[in-house]
């Protein structure tokens, strides 16, 4: 009888591969306008957290105008043909912060964009009606375009919020990218159970590779065959949704999804047992693990009879 859970887990090892081969489209941009800011006043019963956190980011947005000032005073000094030390002991900083201020002043500021060619493309496509960002993204590749899905996802976005652009306070747009192991969680896990955050992620992640939306179907009916498919609860549970996810999955279009598949074919009675009988492993997997660690605690200090005695002593 296989083990529901290394089933699973092997379910999540396929996936993980699959995710590793589309690692560009695992960058999500979360869209949204910047809290306001706090309140100048608080009542007496906010929270001290709260409070110290308001408190931080007031420190540290001092610290930031109080740098920027710093550094006006250096390139108007700067100028009027002073020399760095001078500078320095009339700002109060050192020679090297002087040096470093310069360098930034000299560095060019803005590089061309990847996408900057594009736009006229993109702006023509948006006036005909065109507002999806994977399906702009899908276009620009068949014209050239080399980068991610990311770069299109925020410009659709300033699209969309052109409001926002006349204050550039308000705007706020934020990059995620998930390594695939924490990327899998998403694919697994109940919609119920993510958040909202997590749920626009995964539907960010889904649009941008097709073959991870067609993934994604048979990795949920899966969890769900393990999760409510309990032998405790239905002894007698017809099999069928397993035979017919196993046929399924080996006609998927991601590979590691049909090796998967196949490993299931060539041991399916231990599999079907899994689903069809009440018992676990989960007795057997421990008396392996245990064995397992006194074996590494005596390893090289004692042979198998003292392993056998040590191990009978605990059962």
């Amino acid at each position: 009888m296989a083990d529901r859970w290394h089933l699973l887990s092997n379910l999540r090892e396929a996936l993980e591969q699959v995710l590793n081969r589309h690692r560009s489209a695992l960058q999500v941009v979360r869209e949204g306008a910047a809290p306001p800011p706090p309140v100048a006043v608080s009542p007496p019963q906010a929270n001290n957290a709260n409070n110290a956190n308001n408190a931080n980011k007031a420190e540290r947005l001092h610290r930031r105008a109080l740098s920027y000032t710093r550094y006006e005073q250096v390139l108007a000094l700067h100028a009027r043909g002073l020399a760095c030390a001078e500078i320095a002991r009339q700002v109060g900083v050192t020679v090297r912060t002087i040096s470093r201020y310069l360098a930034a002043e000299q560095r060019p500021r803005k590089r061309r964009s990847r996408l900057e060619p594009y736009l006229p493309y993109l702006r023509q496509r948006w006036a005909e009606g065109c507002h999806n960002a994977s399906q702009l993204w899908r276009e620009l590749r068949t014209h050239g375009f080399s980068g991610t899905l990311a770069y299109v996802t925020t410009y659709v976005w300033c699209l969309r919020h052109p409001d926002l652009l006349e204050h550039p306070e308000t705007l706020q747009v934020t990059r995620q990218t998930y390594a695939p192991r924490k990327a899998v969680w998403l694919l697994l896990h109940a919609p119920e159970d993510l958040t909202e955050t997590e749920q626009a992620d995964l539907a960010s992640i889904l649009q941008a590779t097709p073959e991870i939306a067609l993934v994604y179907p048979l990795a949920q009916s899966f969890r769900h065959l393990i999760a409510h498919g309990d032998p405790d609860r239905d002894p007698d549970r017809d099999p069928a949704g397993v035979l017919s996810w196993v046929e399924e999955a080996g006609a998927s279009a991601a590979p590691e999804v049909r090796r998967f598949a196949q490993g299931l074919k060539q041991d399916l009675n231990a599999v079907l047992a899994a689903f069809r009988l009440p018992w676990s492993q989960g007795q057997v997997e421990g008396q392996v693990n245990r064995l397992k660690t006194l074996k590494r605690q005596m390893y090289g200090r004692a042979g198998p009879l003292l392993l056998q005695r040590r191990l009978c002593c605990l059962i």
